[in-house]
């Protein structure tokens, strides 16, 4: 992607997935089609009653573990899909609102982290190596109103992970992994602003995708993580607001609010 000329390009979001779809409709003659495509409607095959509201959910092995809200943070066991099994749950600084899951290495050894943000509280850091004993580092990080989080692992387990966070009217902020204490999260005073409220964001090959609310899809330079160095480089607005956003292949998966999907092109 071009910094300096390029801008995501927004499609309507039927015709690309007929496009998608195209390939697998034309498929070669006499050979079995590897792909099959869902249908509708899905049948919900498990189900584990959980109190308070349920915000957001991320997954590790055999376990799902789902922001609660006021609740704090549930361990689900999944390793029977039709019937899920709620392990414990831990007690969460403020209000539970999304939840993502790194598997990192800490003094040579493999640890689970699950990491929660929490609004004004910021980015809590919990032990789920052992899921049914999982519990707090009495960690937080500096925000103002965080709204979701982006992990980005190294391929080298002794570098650190970093962590976008997606923070509303302050933009996005990041943060990185202590090699040497895990579950503690290292602000350095990189962030920068967006146009919009940041409210979920994904991260590849340097550039930040922010799902920017009334604004719509901003993108922001972040191959040198360094303050000033990050800056907001173009834009593209929707026809609604943008809530969250997904990468796959050339395009940006944006929940748009009350206006469904929309996909851009972006690269």
């Amino acid at each position: 992607m071009n910094a300096t000329t390029t801008t995501p390009r927004i499609f309507a979001g039927l015709g690309v997935l007929l496009l998608a779809l195209l390939p697998l409709a034309l498929g070669g003659c006499g050979e079995a089609d590897p792909y099959e495509i869902p249908v509708s409607p899905f049948q919900v095959i498990g189900r584990v009653p959980l109190p308070s509201e349920n915000e957001g959910v991320a997954s590790l092995g055999d376990y799902a573990f789902v922001a609660g809200g006021q609740a704090g943070l549930h361990v689900i066991d999944m390793s029977v899909p039709g019937a899920p099994v709620l392990v414990t749950t831990v007690n969460t600084t403020k209000y539970a609102e999304s939840v993502e899951v790194v598997r990192t290495l800490v003094g040579g050894e493999l640890r689970d982290v699950a990491l929660v943000v929490e609004g004004t509280e910021g980015i809590t850091s919990y032990d789920v190596t052992d899921p049914a004993a999982a519990f707090s580092f009495e960690q937080g990080t500096t925000t103002v109103d965080g709204q979701r989080i982006f992990v980005q692992e190294s391929a080298d387990p002794d570098e650190p992970y970093i962590v976008y966070l997606a923070e509303s009217w302050k933009g996005v902020r990041l943060f990185e992994s202590d090699p040497a204490q895990a579950g503690l999260l290292v602000y350095n005073g990189v962030f920068s602003g967006t146009q919009g409220y940041a409210m979920g964001i994904a991260v590849r090959d340097g550039w930040a995708y922010v799902a920017d609310d009334e604004m719509g899809l901003a993108v922001l330079d972040v191959r040198a993580r360094i303050l000033g160095e990050v800056e907001l480089v173009s834009w593209a607005d929707t026809p609604g607001n943008a809530r969250d956003v997904a990468l796959e292949g050339d395009y940006a998966f944006v929940a748009d609010g009350l206006e469904g999907l929309a996909v851009f092109e972006i690269d």
